[in-house]
This record gives C-alpha cells, structure tokens and sequence, in this order.
C-alpha cells in the first residue's frame, strides 16, 4: 500500500514537472525565440514597402483601433480596409501584432512573460516619427537585451524605423 502510494507521489509529481516545465517553455521568459536584430532588419529591408504601408494606415486608423492583428481586426475599418489590413498581414508572416501610440507604430514579431501580471518582454520593429529619448534608448545590439534593465531599447534600422526590445518585470 505505501510503496503503491510513493509510486503515485512520484508520477504525480513527474507530471506536474512536465507541465510547468511545457508552461515555462511556452512562456519564453528569457526570450530564446526572439527573432536577432539581422533577421528583423532583413524583413524590414525585403518588406519595406508593406512596412510603410501598414504604417501609414494603422496611423490614419488609429481612432478606430490601437491594436492590429491578421486574426483581430474589427468591423469597424471597411471590408476594403481590413483586407488591404489582412493581405499586408499575410506577406509578413503569421503572428505579427501591431499596435500605436503616441504617433508610432509597432509591428510585434515576438513577445513572452510568464503571466500577465508577471515579467513580460517583445521584440520588433517600430515606427518612429519623430523620435525623443521618451520612446526609449538607443542601443548598437538588442539581441541581448534581456541583460539589460527594464526598460525599451531601440536600434536603428533606416531613418524613423527602428528594432525594438521592451521588458518589464510586471
């Protein structure tokens, strides 16, 4: 009876470290899926057109909206305008999200954290008209800024654009 209950202890307890461990691996809070600053800037550099674009666009809806993605666009825009939202979308890959404020536009290519209320980080390429130490800190290399301390971190790419890294500990 004992030795069937350790047996169940230890195969409760495998489990239950199997999925913390699959929780934490989804999560990515060290950011190991992060895309490097020269993968970002090549997208940018192929898709330079379709940036501005959707730039252009997201800035001109941003009474509408302040949060764009292939998967959540609302009624709101037109049927023509979300999907001109959605082609654009689609030539840059799954999952990037865009959001604006303050008169940028940030196109998130990767983000983690482990809760909501818990530490978080994203990493893309942002939008930046006419820039001021506000929006964040210029940086040469962002593709260790999890060592760096809280904060947003920018390098530049081409005049106005830029890569961004932001963490937070929540």
């Amino acid at each position: 009876m004992m030795r069937t209950l350790s047996k169940i202890t230890l195969v409760a307890l495998i489990g239950v470290s199997l999925i913390g461990i699959f929780l934490f691996w989804m999560a990515d809070p060290l950011n190991l899926s992060a895309p490097t600053d020269k993968e970002l800037a090549a997208t940018f550099f192929s898709h330079e057109s379709e940036f501005k674009r959707l730039g252009q666009m997201v800035l001109e809806d941003a009474a509408k909206e302040s949060y764009f993605s292939s998967t959540i666009l609302s009624g709101g825009l037109g049927e023509s305008r979300l999907r001109e939202y959605k082609d654009i979308l689609a030539e840059l890959g799954s999952g990037v999200v865009l959001t604006t404020d303050d008169n940028s536009v940030r196109y998130v290519f990767s983000y983690g954290g482990l809760l909501a209320i818990g530490p978080g980080w994203a990493k893309g390429i942002e939008y930046i008209p006419n820039y001021s130490s506000r929006h964040g800190d210029l940086s040469g290399d962002l593709d260790h800024a999890r060592l760096l301390p809280d904060g947003v971190y920018l390098r530049g790419i081409a005049p106005n654009w830029f890569i961004f890294y932001q963490s937070d500990d929540g």
